[in-house]
């Protein structure tokens, strides 16, 4: 049977990233003593010892407890996602339907108003610079972008997109997201987070087969968009996702782009353009070798204090990235940060706190930021391991929500790690208080103004994906499922 993974940060099908476990560091609350004012963040504990007895610290973001991030505006709905990784996503199946259709007739029946679409590009290259872009045609097959192709991509992008209408979304939010494979198409999986190319560049063998990001998925997806939108469809559209180096190596590349995509869409309601990052290694450039969660954040002062000592900052562009948050209109970011024991809202908010802190150091606060809408371009618990088994034990799933198992063949009982009663139990816990959460408009510290799951496999909680259910069984849950619309009707002021 062949797996996929989500490729996100610590995340690839063609590359071993698991460490040891690493269960007694877990990460306890720090405040910086010099800073005066700062009162102490939520415990980032991640087990259930006490944080006393845990053998070192660990830092966690400084931003101040607050009840309420905005009590006056309203709170957000949990979303699903069309993810579409290939001409594939737009064929039609067997009863006539393509896989995007299905999920957004699927997602649409649950009464959301939002929907992410997930566009996926590939590349050949190395992690200092791209050869080649490439889609995947309906076998799967990379295929090299050309004139033909990038047209063929837009077809099948507007295609879905206006079964996305079709359904009845009000909102709307483009992913983009890159997968590169190293030196050939068959080459192993390089995390997107840490190759560095540059959005403005042609890549390409020769010069009538060369195209830039923007040619191949920034402009056709506009353009897609544009076709199809109304004045009633309010577009959310990130530039980038999980892409970290590429962003803070050219992030005035990415600034000019915004304004590019914004004057292609012309029919919608409104057009708000932004740049989302991974939870963790945010600027991609601070040692992002280590692959535990959990000792990269308790370590994270340390590295890039090497990171700065040995000329890094002379790498990357931070003047630049703060105009480019200037300039955005949202900030989005996957949210697969460690999970505690005994979930609670603060925990919810645990991805934003993340990013809030490892910006810190870049002399950038989040707090600046607050009147932008914040949303989590991705959320999933997978629960399981980056070989796509099942994980052993509830700590492994919790502080690893990212590994889950996507089968091509579809669900499979013996994968299915939603079996196991605590698992289940947990999972079930995490969304009745982020429904909660979501709909009052998330907190303490931060808001969260849009949140979309990761709806496929392991991770598709409501089970819109058509390889998320078979005959065996199914990864969806009724009782979650049901938690998110009641929550959903709430964040609506439908109840």
């Amino acid at each position: 049977m062949q797996f996929m993974c989500r490729m996100t940060a610590l995340c690839h099908p063609q590359r071993s990233n698991t460490t040891a476990l690493m269960l007694n560091s877990n990460p306890v609350s720090r405040v910086n003593p010099k800073v005066p004012g700062i009162p102490k963040p939520p415990s980032t504990n991640t087990s259930n010892t006490p944080a006393a007895n845990l053998p070192g610290p660990a830092v966690v973001p400084l931003a101040p407890l607050i009840k309420a991030p905005n009590p006056k505006a309203p709170g957000t709905e949990i979303s699903n996602s069309v993810i579409i990784t290939g001409f594939s996503d737009f064929a039609p199946s067997s009863n006539g339907q393509s896989t995007c259709q299905i999920v957004a007739s699927n997602s649409a029946k649950l009464g959301a108003r939002k929907i992410n679409v997930v566009v996926t590009l590939f590349g050949v290259g190395e992690l200092k610079k791209l050869y080649r872009y490439y889609y995947k045609d309906q076998s799967g097959n990379m295929l090299p972008a050309d004139p033909v192709s990038i047209q063929t991509f837009k077809t099948g992008v507007q295609k879905c997109l206006q079964a996305v209408v079709d359904a009845g979304f009000t909102t709307i939010h483009i992913t983009p997201h890159i997968d590169v494979q190293e030196k050939s198409p068959t080459g192993k999986g390089l995390w997107r987070n840490v190759v560095k190319y540059d959005p403005s560049i042609k890549y390409g063998p020769d010069k009538s087969n060369s195209f830039t990001y923007e040619d191949v998925l920034l402009q056709p997806v506009a353009d897609a968009l544009n076709s199809v939108v109304t004045k009633e469809i309010a577009v959310e559209f990130a530039l980038s996702a999980e892409s970290g180096l590429s962003v803070w190596s050219y992030p005035k590349a990415y600034t000019q782009l915004m304004q590019k995509v914004k004057v292609r869409i012309t029919k919608a309601m409104s057009v708000g353009t932004g740049i989302s990052f991974n939870y963790d290694k945010v600027c991609g450039c601070v040692e992002p070798e280590e692959k535990d969660p959990i000792k990269y954040n308790n370590t994270y002062l340390e590295r890039f204090q090497r990171f700065k000592k040995a000329g890094g900052l002379n790498t990357i562009d931070v003047q630049g990235v703060k105009d480019l948050l200037d300039q955005s209109d949202f900030i989005g970011l996957s949210s697969y940060a460690p999970l505690p024991a005994n979930l609670d809202f603060p925990s919810m908010g645990r991805a934003t706190q993340t990013v809030a802190f490892e910006l810190t150091v870049f002399g950038i606060d989040l707090r600046k930021y607050l009147k932008k809408p914040i949303i989590f371009s991705e959320q999933g618990l997978g629960g399981c391991t980056e070989g796509r088994k099942v994980a052993p034990d509830l700590n492994f799933v919790r502080i690893h929500p990212f590994y889950g198992a996507w089968l091509t063949n579809g669900y499979s009982a013996s994968v299915d790690p939603w079996k196991v009663p605590a698992f289940r139990q947990y999972r079930r816990t995490l969304y009745r208080l982020m429904s909660q959460w979501a709909a009052q408009g998330g907190g303490p510290q931060y808001r969260v103004d849009g949140l979309f799951i990761w709806s496929v496999g392991t991770w598709d909680v409501q089970a819109v994906h058509p390889l998320s259910t078979n005959k065996a069984g199914t990864y969806g849950d009724d009782v979650i499922s049901n938690y998110i619309k009641q929550g959903n009707l709430v964040a609506n002021r439908l109840k």
